[in-house]
């Protein structure tokens, strides 16, 4: 029994160097940039210490390899 299509993105696959190019060639608008700003300051003020936002990713990577499933071997 051969396995079914994969149909979601997985993070084990590798990224095309031109995809790669193609995306760091892209220049940000400007509202994109202030946006981008804008949430920075909102994570700094919300996780004020370098302990408290470790804390935070460290949690956040947890949960989330909790959720993603990977391809059977």
């Amino acid at each position: 029994m051969s396995d079914p299509p994969r149909t979601r993105f997985s993070y084990d696959d590798p990224l095309p160097a031109e995809e790669f190019l193609r995306l760091a060639d892209q220049t940000l608008a400007p509202h994109a940039i202030e946006q981008m700003v804008e949430h920075i300051r909102w994570f700094k003020r919300r996780y004020p210490t370098v302990k408290e936002r470790f804390a935070y990713a460290t949690a956040r990577t947890r949960a989330l390899r909790r959720t993603q499933s990977k391809p059977k071997t």
